[in-house]
C-alpha cells in the first residue's frame, strides 16, 4: 500500500483573490500544457474580464492552469492521481466561492 502514496506537495494549488466568488480550474492533459492549452486559458481569461466589466451583473472571478504534469505522465497512474488532487484542490478552495468550473482536458478529465 506504501507505494500508492503519493504527495502531492510538488503542485501549486490554486490562490484564488480575495473577493472572487467563481473560479475555473482547468486540467492539462498526459502532455501537459501547449499551445491549445495557452488558447484556452486566453480565451477563458477574455471570458472572465468581459465578466467583471458587465454592468448589469459584475462577476469577480478568476481562471487557473493547475499544473499536475509531474502526476500525469503515467497514464494508468494518472486517472487515480487526477481525482486525489481534485479532492485537495477542493479543500484548499476558501468557502466564499460560490461557482466552480472544472475543465479537464484528456487524462486531466
Amino acid at each position: 500500500l506504501g507505494s500508492y502514496l503519493v504527495r502531492f506537495d510538488k503542485i501549486q494549488y490554486p490562490q484564488v483573490p480575495v473577493g472572487v466568488t467563481e473560479i475555473t480550474i482547468v486540467f492539462h492533459g498526459a502532455n501537459g500544457m501547449d499551445e491549445n492549452t495557452d488558447a484556452l486559458m486566453e480565451n477563458l481569461a477574455k471570458i472572465t474580464t468581459s465578466k467583471s466589466k458587465s454592468k448589469s451583473n459584475p462577476t469577480k472571478s478568476t481562471t487557473f492552469m493547475l499544473d499536475w504534469s509531474l502526476y500525469s505522465k503515467n497514464l494508468v497512474q494518472a486517472a487515480y492521481n487526477g481525482q486525489r488532487i481534485g479532492k485537495e484542490v477542493a479543500k484548499r478552495l476558501p468557502a466564499r466561492i460560490r461557482k466552480i468550473h472544472i475543465i479537464g482536458i484528456s487524462i486531466g478529465a
